[in-house]
């Protein structure tokens, strides 16, 4: 549709005429729009003037000012106004709208309020000014307000009042949002009467306001050109009415509807959003601090749990990246400095954690100096059990070979950089502070064995010719000398390398408080170490399942390469097709001991608690699925 014809289908709805009579409209908002059309007489609509302005534009004023006859004084009066005490402030910028005090007021303080800048003010001067304002404004108009007094009343303005009454304490005035905005059953709000389409972001926030009062939610059915404004809006609203129907609120909207439609539309926005975040960690191309502001709020308020998680999934798979494309290529013939950095990080962490003074420096070159007398901790991962105790004497390059090569040095430097970096950002991470100590203990031993399954894997793959200069080179499964029997491989090394394990436990950390582990009984622990175990076995050997053949090109150690999985007494090697197969029967097997872990957890830990377990199981069951079906991995190019 052409601009024209989209003016013509709005003003067939809003003819300009209307404005000669007594009721207000939202053409006088915008009669620039008919500055040009010689029949509309500017002379007819000076009754429709509020304080000097025409519903409180400037441009509009500005219009009606040029085209009347008679010049109107209180007109000019009103523009001077917003030139000078307007957001420009007399430096020539003029608002869109102004005065805008409700708008003001209910926005600022309900965004405030919503994140909880609010809590410590209650007191003073200032909040309870703004309480007073916003109070005597929407009462005296029982709850139904525009964006200043005096002003057509919208669905926005309203809204945001009437969550601002909730904030203060006051009831809310809903029935007259509710009789004011209706457009008939089952059919969204409309904000202005006379609206060709109704506005999205204006029904989320009237759902939301009714969300609000519980007893008047069960009976409802249900500006921004930032889309990150939308999302937000929509995050927020579909939070609520999320929790709502959680506590038996809302138990007329039928559970389909809230899994394929609300949760399916919370996760899109958590996704999308991600996705679209810049390289400089900032939001949007219109106004990136706004925007950036919008994205923020929207994982914030749809829920702290699923956005800190889904950043943990985006960290784990850079991870992945990062470890096999820049650690795997410079240190797959020196494995022990790779474990030698992870150990070192791990110890500053350990240091901060108790504060307490560092011994010395333990760079990259530290590393590499005393590198022929220093203890190193095996990477013998158990999924739950944590790292191995025992010490064995390990060998690094000779220091005078890498002190002669800057380039590896700094290269060490890099690496152990961008390492200690991610490790900081989990075991810091503002949200966990008061995870109890059993669970903190727990996350970081998980991210530990993580970190050198990957170094494992790495090492692994090396042996059999992964890692051959620029080159990819062919190779036979079945020649392959592998000392760890497949099941112990998968259940230890092969786990910890999914990144399940240790983000289960950071999931843990998220709700824990205190003194109180998340699980608080050594039942409960037990039995989540063994969902947790099975869960990221079952993930691995998904996985491996769509990876077969790219990790066959690369020279990957696979689950399909060790000689239980193929006819080792046929002494030829399987066919791909049947290699799956058996791991996928095996995932299945694995899948069971999982749902059976998650059974017995049933009783031992609240329903609340278990209600994350589940999740954290249904999201990382369907990755793995996917996984099978599409292998998500980057390639290695050779």
């Amino acid at each position: 549709m052409t601009v024209y014809a989209q003016r013509k289908a709005k003003l067939s709805k809003l003819p300009p005429e209307k404005l000669y009579q007594t009721a207000p409209s939202t053409l006088l908002h915008s009669l620039e729009a008919f500055f040009v059309d010689e029949d509309f007489d500017y002379d007819k609509i000076k009754h429709q003037k509020k304080d000097g302005s025409m519903m409180g534009s400037p441009s509009a004023t500005a219009a009606y000012l040029m085209r009347s006859s008679i010049w109107d004084d209180e007109a000019e009066a009103y523009l001077r106004l917003a030139v000078e005490a307007g957001s420009g402030r007399g430096n020539g910028g003029v608002p869109s709208a102004f005065p805008s005090t409700i708008f003001e007021f209910t926005w600022a303080f309900t965004t405030l309020a919503s994140s909880g800048a609010l809590e410590a003010e209650t007191e003073t001067v200032e909040y309870k000014k703004c309480k007073e304002v916003i109070m005597n404004t929407v009462h005296d108009s029982k709850g139904v307000v525009g964006f200043a007094p005096g002003f057509e009343a919208d669905l926005d303005d309203t809204s945001r009042a009437n969550i601002a009454l909730k904030i203060i304490g006051e009831d809310l005035l809903l029935e007259n949002l509710v009789s004011r905005f209706s457009n008939g059953v089952h059919r969204p709000f409309r904000t202005y009467d006379g609206e060709r389409d109704p506005s999205f972001t204006a029904n989320c926030n009237a759902l939301i306001a009714i969300l609000l009062d519980p007893l008047k939610a069960k009976d409802f059915s249900p500006h921004n050109i930032s889309s990150f404004y939308t999302s937000m809006l929509a995050s927020e609203a579909m939070t609520l009415l999320l929790e709502r129907w959680n506590a038996g609120l809302l138990q007329n909207i039928p559970k389909s509807f809230m899994i394929e439609k609300v949760i399916l539309l919370l996760m899109q926005c958590l996704t999308r959003t991600l996705a679209r975040q810049n390289t400089d960690g900032s939001w949007g191309d219109i106004g990136r601090v706004e925007e950036t502001a919008y994205a923020i709020l929207s994982h914030s308020v749809s829920s702290s749990f699923l956005f800190e998680m889904m950043v943990i999934s985006v960290h784990n798979f850079q991870a992945d990246e990062y470890l096999e494309a820049v650690l795997g290529s410079r240190l797959h013939d020196n494995i022990e400095i790779a474990r030698a950095l992870v150990d070192d990080i791990f110890e500053e962490e350990n240091r901060q954690r108790l504060q307490t003074p560092a011994s010395g420096p333990k760079g990259a070159e530290t590393i590499l100096k005393d590198s022929m007398t220093r203890e190193i901790k095996p990477p013998k991962c158990g999924v739950m059990d944590g790292l191995s105790s025992d010490l064995h004497k390990g060998s690094l390059v000779e220091a005078q070979i890498v002190a002669d090569n800057s380039n590896t040095s700094e290269a060490l430097g890099s690496i152990s950089d961008t390492l200690r970096r991610f490790v900081m950002h989990i075991l810091q991470h503002p949200l966990i502070r008061n995870s109890s100590v059993h669970d903190h203990r727990h996350l970081r031993a998980s991210l530990r064995a993580f970190l050198l399954a990957h170094i494992d894997q790495i090492s692994d793959s090396a042996s059999i010719g992964s890692y051959n200069g620029s080159s990819l080179q062919p190779y036979h499964p079945l020649s392959y000398n592998l000392d760890i029997p497949f099941k112990t491989w998968v259940r230890t090394t092969s786990a910890c390398h999914t990144s399940c394990p240790y983000s289960f436990a950071f999931a843990s950390c998220l709700h824990s408080r205190g003194d109180e582990d998340y699980f608080n009984s050594l039942s409960a622990k037990y039995i989540a170490d063994d969902f947790c175990g099975s869960l990221a076995t079952m993930c691995r050997l998904q996985n491996d399942v769509g990876s077969v053949t790219r990790d066959l090109k690369e020279g990957n150690l696979n689950g399909a390469d060790f000689p239980e999985v193929h006819d080792e007494k046929q002494g030829h090697e399987t066919e791909e097709k049947v290699l799956r197969k058996r791991m996928i029967d095996l995932s299945e097997y694995e899948k069971r001991r999982t749902e059976l872990a998650l059974e017995e957890l049933n009783g031992l830990v609240e329903e609340k608690k278990l209600r994350m377990v589940r999740l954290f199981y249904r999201v990382t069951r369907l990755f793995g699925e996917v996984y099978m079906v599409k292998d998500l991995a980057s390639r290695r190019l050779k």
